[in-house]
């Protein structure tokens, strides 16, 4: 999944997650890899199972998935 930014992200390059279930607890790491720069919006990959619930809260205000 493509990310895109207004401002650079600055975070550390792998995001490690707990989630909590009904069925018991997981923990999972994601990658964060810098896609590209284009038209002054910044670029990121991430798994395609990362939380869209949580990009805007991560990676900044008015981060949205990007679709080519």
């Amino acid at each position: 999944m493509i990310i895109k930014t207004k401002s650079p992200y600055l975070g550390k390059r792998k995001i490690w997650m707990k989630f909590i279930t009904s069925s018991g607890e997981y923990e999972k790491f994601y990658e964060v890899r810098s896609h590209s720069v284009e038209k002054g919006a910044f670029l990121y990959e991430v798994d395609d199972d990362f939380p869209k619930e949580l990009i805007e809260l991560i990676f900044g205000y008015g981060s949205t998935v990007w679709h080519r």
